[in-house]
């Protein structure tokens, strides 16, 4: 039975760690600075966590 991602240990569970605090983040920005401070984050983090994803690659080998 396969298991899912987040029940691996190792480095995906950091990466999705990191999804997690650019959502609350770009959250508190769109909440204190506006709409344009919550984009410019939210498409900075999700261009770090992606490259991240791909950098690691597939764990299934």
């Amino acid at each position: 039975m396969p298991q899912r991602a987040t029940d691996r240990p190792g480095p995906r569970r950091w990466i999705d760690l990191c999804a997690l605090v650019v959502v609350v983040s770009a959250i508190v920005v769109l909440v204190i600075f506006g709409q344009a401070g919550a984009a410019v984050l939210t498409a900075t983090g999700g261009v770090i966590v992606s490259t991240l994803r791909i950098w690691n690659g597939p764990r299934d080998r």
